[in-house]
């Protein structure tokens, strides 16, 4: 079980990221990141102390203003199970939000995964195909992607606890970001 805080996409972004999923679950039977939200990840964790977690976000999600993200096309995380994601352009409001965010969580995540969520190494992304992508089925997916914009623009207005990324959406606590945009 993997447990994590992730920001869920608007709902404009969340259609279009399912329908993408839809598509690739038609064409290659690529089912691995349906089971969720469309998301990007702050940080991931095999465990919390989840109350100590639930009260840190209430309040960091008092203060912290909904902000926009901005995607800018595809990416691959290579290796025998290749991962096909939308990249999120990390800005400096991101890598800081990211900062923040990180040092108050580790401070109870145990199994904390710093690959590609660590803050020296942050690639926020939107997953596409994870798992059960095939490096065979991998060219392919990126044809069939590959002449799509992703230049898109995302207000992100929340902040969610993941209590078991395996698991059914019942397991994600949202938590809307209630500060005053500078």
């Amino acid at each position: 079980m993997l447990q994590g805080v992730v920001s869920i996409l608007d709902q404009e972004h969340c259609d279009k990221v399912e329908s993408l999923w839809d598509e690739l679950e038609r064409e290659f039977g690529l089912k691995s990141a349906a089971a969720a939200y469309p998301h990007f990840s702050y940080q991931v964790v095999e465990r919390y102390d989840v109350q100590w977690v639930k009260d840190t976000l209430t309040r960091l999600t008092h203060s912290a203003a909904p902000f926009n993200v901005h995607t800018s096309g595809l990416g691959i995380f290579t290796g025998d199970s290749p991962t096909l994601y939308i990249t999120v352009a990390r800005s400096v409001y991101l890598t800081k939000f990211h900062s923040h965010l990180w040092k108050r969580l580790s401070k109870t995540g145990r199994g904390i995964h710093t690959h590609h969520y660590g803050p020296d190494n942050f690639v926020p992304h939107i997953t596409l195909a994870a798992g059960d992508l095939t490096l065979e089925q991998l060219p392919e997916a990126v044809k069939l992607l590959g002449s799509r914009s992703f230049n898109w623009n995302i207000h992100i207005d929340n902040v969610a606890l993941v209590l078991d990324a395996q698991g059914d959406r019942d397991q994600w606590i949202r938590y809307p970001l209630q500060g005053t945009p500078e």
